[in-house]
C-alpha cells in the first residue's frame, strides 16, 4: 500500500454499502443522487453549517435491508434477539411489565406516544429515537454494522416475497398465520384496510412465536385485545397480517415525491403532515401505510414497537427526512407544529424543546442538535459526527477495495477520517477461497472491528457456519519468517467471508477503474473510466503492487514533501520500475515548549514500536 500526497476536491460518490450483495437498481437511486449533489451545492455556498467538523463524508452509512448480505443480515437479527433476551433496565416501578431490553424501548414509546405525533417534533423524536435503538445494538449486543432500512418501494404488491417478510432464515419473520378476522382500521379509525392472510402470531422466520410483554394500548386489528394497563406485564405472541392493500396503496414513489420535492414539501410542516397522513380524506399516508402495511401489533399507535420492523420503517421514514432536509437547505434546520398533537393553536414547538428519553439511558438532547443533514449521508448515522479530525472535510479516496483497502477504510472509519473506496471489479461476490490469518495480523484488527476473536473466527473461517474455526493441522507447517508472524493461533479464513466483515459501515465505489491522475495548481485530479472524477488533497494506493495510482501519478523522483509551519513530512518511495515497492517517510519538527505527546525520549523499546495517535492526529493537522 502506498500513500500518494496528491491534492483533491471530492465528489460526494455515496453508495449504499453492498457487501456480498448486488444492489438492484430502485428508483430510489436518482432521488438521492439528487439529493447528494443539492447537499454539496449547499455546502459550496456555505448555506449548510457545519458543527464540530462533520461533513457529509465522515457518518457511517445505512442500508437498504434488499441488499445487504445473508452474514449481514444474520448479525442484525442476532443483535435483535440479544435486545429480546436481555433483562429490561426500567425502574420496575414505573414500567412494571418490562421484563427485556427491548421492552424498554417500547415502554418509551408508549410513555410518550401522546406528545411525540401530530406534534412538531415528531420527526426529530423518532430520529433520535431509532439512534438510540442503534447504539443499544451496537454497545450491548456486540452488533457491528448500523440500523438498515426499509426500502417501501419494492415488494408493495407482494410483501410476502420481500426479503423482510419472506419468513426466511435472513428475514425479520414472515406473516401471521392465518386467522379469519374482519380487518383493521387506520387513521383513528376512518379508514377501514381489509384482512391479508395473516392475523395470528408470526408463523416462521427469526421471530417466529415472539413473545411481547407490554400492550397493545389501542389495537386496530379486529380480535385483539386492550392491555388492562398501559406499562403491566401482558405477555402473548407478536401478531401480523401483511396487507398489500396498504403498502401499494400507499406505499408508493409518488407520494415520496410529493413530500421531498413537491407541492407538500413546501416547509417541514407540509411535508410531515402529509407524511403522516390526511386521514379525514382517507389519505393514509407513509407512515401510517407502513404500519398498516404489517399490521397486527405494528398497527397499535402507542405499542408498534413491538414488532422489530418497527426500527426499519422508522429508519426509512427518517430517509424521507433527510431527502426533504436535503433539497431544503435553506429550511433544513427549522420546526413547526405545537407540542400538542393536532392542535394548530398550541404552544409552538421550538428547536430549544429538549428530547427526553428516561427510559433508555441516553443523553437529552434540544431538538437543534437533531437537524443536521450531515448526520444523515445516505442514510444516516449517528446524531453526533465521530470525526475526531476537525480539519478534515474532504474525503481520502482510497484506490482498491481487496483486503488492504478495506481495512485501511475500516481504520480511517474507526478513527472518523472520511475517506472513500473506488473499486474496479462489481459488488459481486468474488475470492471465495481460503486464506491463512496469523494473529500478530488479525488481532491488532479487532478492536477496530468492535469484536473479539471468537466472534471473528466463527464469521470468517472456512469452516465457521458448522461451528469450526478454521483450525490447521498440526503437520501442516507454517513459516513464520523469522519471527515476524505468530503462528500459534493461525487458521484458514475464508477471503469473501474476511472482506464482507470489512466491508461493513464503508463507502464503496463499485466498477470505478483508475483512467488517470491529473496534476492541477489545486492538487490532483482522479478520472475513472466510467467518466466519474474526483479531486482530494491526500489519495492511497490499496490496489497491489503494480498500482494504478503509483504508476500514473508519482513523478520519477518519488519524493514529496510538505511542510507546515516548523513541521516536516517527508516520504519517499523507490524507482517505481523496479518490481519490490517500498515507502519511507519521516515527520520532522522541534519538541514543544510544555507537555509534547510527540516528544518521550525516555519512552521503552517496547513503547517505541507502537506510534502514538497524537501523531496520526497531528499528521491530519497538518496535511
Amino acid at each position: 500500500m502506498r500513500a500518494c500526497g496528491i491534492p483533491v476536491i471530492a465528489l460526494a460518490l455515496v453508495g449504499a454499502v453492498q457487501s456480498a450483495a448486488v444492489q438492484p437498481r430502485d428508483e430510489l437511486k436518482d432521488l438521492r443522487n439528487q439529493a447528494i449533489k443539492a447537499l454539496e451545492a449547499a455546502e459550496a455556498k456555505n448555506t449548510h453549517e457545519k458543527k464540530a467538523g462533520c461533513s457529509l463524508f465522515q457518518a457511517p452509512a445505512r442500508q437498504d435491508w434488499n441488499v445487504m448480505s445473508a452474514e449481514e443480515r444474520k448479525a442484525y437479527i442476532s443483535a435483535v434477539k440479544c435486545m429480546v433476551s436481555s433483562p429490561s433496565k426500567s425502574d420496575p416501578v414505573l414500567v412494571p411489565g418490562a421484563r427485556t431490553r427491548y421492552d424498554d424501548f417500547v415502554a418509551q414509546h408508549i410513555n410518550q406516544t401522546r406528545s411525540i405525533h401530530g406534534t412538531g417534533n415528531f420527526l426529530t423524536w423518532h430520529r433520535y429515537y431509532v439512534h438510540a435503538y442503534e447504539k443499544a445494538l451496537r454497545q450491548e449486543c456486540g452488533y457491528t454494522g448500523y440500523q438498515p432500512y426499509w426500502n417501501w418501494f419494492t415488494y408493495q404488491d407482494n410483501l410476502r416475497a420481500s426479503p423482510i417478510f419472506d419468513g426466511s432464515e435472513t428475514s425479520m419473520g414472515g406473516d401471521g398465520t392465518f386467522v379469519k378476522h374482519n380487518g383493521s382500521t387506520g387513521g383513528g379509525g376512518t379508514i377501514y384496510l381489509p384482512s391479508g392472510e395473516g392475523g395470528g402470531c408470526i408463523s416462521s422466520g427469526p421471530f417466529k412465536g415472539l413473545q411481547l410483554n407490554l400492550g397493545p394500548i389501542s389495537p386496530t386489528m379486529d380480535g385483539q385485545n386492550k392491555s388492562a394497563s398501559e406499562l403491566g406485564y401482558n405477555p402473548r405472541c407478536a401478531k401480523r397480517d401483511l396487507t398489500t392493500y396498504a403498502s401499494s396503496t400507499w406505499l408508493t414513489i409518488d407520494n415520496l415525491l410529493n413530500i421531498t420535492t413537491g407541492a407538500a414539501s413546501l416547509n417541514v410542516g407540509t411535508f410531515q403532515d402529509e407524511l403522516q397522513g390526511r386521514f379525514p380524506d382517507g389519505f393514509l399516508g407513509l407512515h401510517a401505510a407502513g404500519h398498516f402495511s404489517i399490521n397486527g401489533d405494528a398497527g397499535d399507535f402507542y405499542s408498534s414497537p413491538n414488532d422489530p420492523v418497527f426500527f426499519l420503517h422508522h429508519t426509512m421514514l427518517d430517509y424521507a427526512y433527510w431527502l426533504w432536509q436535503a433539497f431544503h437547505p435553506d429550511q433544513a434546520g427549522t420546526v413547526m407544529g405545537t407540542r400538542t398533537r393536532f392542535s394548530p393553536t398550541a404552544e409552538k414547538t421550538t428547536l430549544q424543546d429538549v428530547i427526553s428519553m428516561n427510559y433508555l439511558n441516553v443523553d437529552d438532547v434540544p431538538i437543534e442538535d437533531l437537524m443536521d443533514t450531515y448526520f444523515h449521508k445516505h442514510h444516516f448515522s449517528s446524531p453526533k459526527c465521530p470525526s475526531q479530525y476537525l480539519g478534515m472535510t474532504k474525503p481520502i479516496p482510497i484506490i482498491g477495495a481487496g483486503i488492504a483497502g478495506l481495512t485501511l477504510g475500516r481504520c480511517f472509519l474507526h478513527r472518523g477520517i472520511p475517506f472513500i473506496l473506488y473499486e474496479k471489479a462489481s459488488s459481486k461476490p468474488r475470492n471465495n477461497y481460503a486464506i491463512t490469518l496469523h494473529a500478530s495480523a488479525y488481532r491488532p484488527l479487532l478492536s477496530v472491528l468492535g469484536i473479539d476473536e471468537v466472534t471473528f473466527k466463527r464469521r470468517v473461517a472456512v469452516d465457521g457456519e458448522t461451528g469450526g474455526t478454521g483450525t490447521i493441522a498440526q503437520e501442516v507447517h507454517l513459516p513464520n519468517h523469522n519471527g515476524l508472524y505468530d503462528t500459534s493461533s493461525s487458521f484458514r479464513a475464508n477471503r469473501a467471508k474476511f472482506e464482507q466483515v470489512l466491508q461493513q459501515g464503508l463507502e464503496i465505489q463499485w466498477e470505478h477503474t483508475l483512467q488517470s491522475v491529473e496534476t492541477t495548481p489545486e492538487g490532483a485530479k482522479l478520472q475513472f473510466h466510467n467518466g466519474s472524477s474526483c479531486s482530494a488533497k491526500l489519495a492511497v494506493a490499496a490496489d497491489g503492487v503494480h498500482s494504478s495510482v503509483y504508476g500514473s501519478g508519482m513523478e520519477e523522483s518519488s519524493v514529496i514533501e510538505t511542510k507546515q509551519n516548523d513541521s516536516l513530512l517527508s516520504v519517499s518511495i523507490n524507482d517505481k520500475k523496479v518490481d519490490q515497492i517500498y515507502i519511507n517517510w519521516i515527520y520532522s519538527r522541534p519538541a514543544r515548549q510544555g507537555t509534547d505527546p510527540l516528544h518521550r525520549p525516555n519512552r521503552s523499546l517496547e513503547g517505541a514500536q507502537k506510534i502514538p495517535d497524537e501523531l496520526f492526529e497531528e499528521l491530519c493537522r497538518n496535511l
